[in-house]
């Protein structure tokens, strides 16, 4: 997973705890827990199928993180986010919203008097 790049390493420590903590703890009498130190090549070639097929091969960092180079794209499906209705800060409130607007404590006493 080294050679391939952070996405698919990631993909391959995801997978692995998803699967191990998924398991069957308790048989019988007996206490089993998973050893998450042995390699697994089944799920190491289907994570690393998943992270060519998003185009996340090669990278040294996580490239979704704000101001990576796939910082527009999800991460669960490798397509680009769309922004529909967002301000740049990703904002969907529609401005000039019904809701007062909110006052200090002081405001609220000052026009009273």
């Amino acid at each position: 997973m080294r050679r391939e790049g952070f996405c698919a390493g990631f993909r391959y420590d995801l997978a692995v705890r998803a699967n191990d903590f998924q398991c069957e703890f308790v048989r019988g009498d007996t206490t089993i827990f998973p050893d998450v130190s042995k390699y697994r090549e089944d799920i190491a070639l289907k994570t690393l199928a998943e992270a060519r097929q998003n185009e996340e091969i090669g990278f040294i960092d996580n490239p979704y993180i704000p101001g990576g180079r796939k910082d527009n794209f999800n991460p669960h499906t490798g397509i680009e986010k769309t922004h529909y209705g967002r301000d740049e800060h990703g904002d969907t409130r529609p401005r000039g919203s019904n809701r007062p607007e909110q006052q200090t404590v002081q405001d609220k006493y000052k026009n009273d008097h």
